[in-house]
């Protein structure tokens, strides 16, 4: 039983890390999703650039507001990231024990048989 249940845990804990690391991976595609917004609403600014000046500088302001509110949201997701993290890492120590510790037993046991 104690072996099993090691095992278990051991693929537990290299089930976590892919995780972290696809979560990585998205964080830069919308990184680099952000950035051709950026240059995409940079190009629709020359476009307009007839335009009245007050449109102008209405479109430009809601286009930083637009900005502001992606970067925040990756703030965000960078935050629960490493919280992520930072849990997955605890959890990985605490298994480690559990498995010394399963160890410790079994290595008792043998001795009294």
């Amino acid at each position: 039983m104690n072996s099993t249940s090691s095992s278990s845990i051991r693929s537990a804990a290299t089930a976590a890390a892919p995780a972290c690391e696809q979560q990585q991976q998205q964080l830069q595609q919308q990184q680099q999703h952000q950035q051709h917004q950026e240059r995409q609403q940079q190009d629709e600014q020359h476009k307009d650039r007839h335009q009245s000046h007050e449109q102008q500088q209405q479109q430009q302001q809601q286009v930083q507001e637009k900005q502001q509110q992606q970067r925040n949201q990756q703030l965000q997701q960078q935050d629960v990231q490493e919280k992520q993290q930072h849990q997955q890492q605890h959890k990985q120590r605490q298994q480690q024990q559990q498995q010394q510790q399963q160890q410790q037993q079994q290595q008792q046991q043998q001795q009294q048989d």
